[in-house]
């Protein structure tokens, strides 16, 4: 299963004024794997060794952490705070589901 997380900057330092030229849109994926254990079910960030990292860039196989995210300059500004997408290709809380990664 993995969920999405998008954030923009820009370099504007005006941001009603936004030249959207300047504007960069970042994703990062989170991935985790459902254990139906009998004792502990449930989706955990525990992955098997031949998995995609939990958080990585969407290509899957590149190890992010939103943390590890630094804006270019100081010049730059968060446009948005870190959002789960939504559509009809997620669940209401941005998750996609599939057999396999």
């Amino acid at each position: 299963s993995s969920s999405s997380s998008s954030s923009s900057s820009s370099s504007s330092k005006q941001s009603e004024n936004v030249d959207m030229q300047h504007v960069q849109i970042m994703r990062i994926m989170e991935n985790q794997r459902y254990y139906p254990s009998l004792f502990n079910p449930g989706w955990s960030s525990n992955l098997l060794p031949t998995d995609v990292p939990s958080w990585s860039l969407p290509d899957m196989a590149t190890k992010m952490q939103i943390k590890q995210i630094k804006l270019p300059s100081k010049d730059w500004t968060w446009m948005t705070p870190w959002m789960f997408p939504v559509s009809d290709l997620t669940d209401d809380e941005g998750w996609r589901y599939g057999f396999s990664f």
